[in-house]
């Protein structure tokens, strides 16, 4: 499983419901985001060992050697599986860390949450999100910042 140290809202859920795609054997790589339908920041990837193995060995440009997971996502004769979000206004959500005001709405976030386990989920963020506009539009200006695209067919779960 693959997710970045810029996501702190990650949701371990989904990204279990995505490790699932991979371990039930239905691909040799995964994803929430290709095409993207959940808030950015929740974005993780699983592939099998096997996979990773051969990019390894096969991935030569300077960007697969990189970002680790290019060569796997492009990789047509793999088995690709996405897991479909919300989808609409939560998909247009930005929950990552790059810019200032990224930060600003990540402090706004965890203070407005109510002081749970120490994880917050995507619907207690969603909530939150529809109940104080003012936090989503703090870093409003970078949701259409681009997202990572796949260039084969997958399947669609």
């Amino acid at each position: 499983m693959r997710v970045t140290s810029d996501c702190p809202l990650i949701d371990p859920v989904v990204c279990g419901q995505v490790l699932s795609l991979v371990k039930d054997g239905k691909a040799d790589y995964a994803c929430n985001n290709m095409p993207a339908s959940w808030p950015h920041g929740l974005d993780c990837e699983a592939f099998t060992a096997a996979a990773l193995y051969r990019a390894e060995v096969e991935a030569t440009s300077p960007r697969e050697r990189e970002h680790v997971t290019p060569w796997l996502r492009e990789h047509a004769d793999l088995v690709h599986a996405n897991l479909i979000g919300p989808g609409g206004w939560a998909a247009e959500q930005r929950w990552t860390l790059d810019f200032p005001e990224d930060y600003a709405f990540l402090q706004a976030v965890f203070a407005a949450l109510p002081d749970s386990s120490g994880m917050q989920y995507t619907d207690a963020v969603l909530n939150l999100l529809r109940a104080r506009p003012d936090i989503a539009a703090i870093n409003a200006q970078h949701h259409n910042v681009s997202r990572p695209s796949i260039l084969v067919k997958q399947k669609i779960l």
